[in-house]
This record gives structure tokens, sequence and C-alpha cells, in this order.
């Protein structure tokens, strides 16, 4: 699905992010810094 400037409810239980991708270290302190921001908990997997 592709949505440009809209909210989205997703449910996930895991994020990939590939350490090959350019700028990925940048994509995943983004990323982190969103979930955190919505409040979203970050865990280690069981």
């Amino acid at each position: 699905a592709y949505c440009q400037g809209e909210d989205l409810s997703i449910e996930f239980d895991s994020i990939c992010l590939h350490s090959d991708t350019p700028g990925a270290l940048d994509l995943a302190e983004a990323t982190r810094l969103a979930l955190d921001a919505a409040g979203i908990k970050v865990r280690a997997p069981r």
C-alpha cells in the first residue's frame, strides 16, 4: 500500500532495516525517534 501525507493504522511485530541500504544508520535512528515520539514501545524479540 502507498500513502503520502496520511496516517496509516497498522499492526506489526517487527521492522527490518538492511544495513547495506544507503543511509541505513540515519534511517534506523529516525525510525526509533518516530516510534518513541508516537509512544510505541520498542523491545527485544522474545
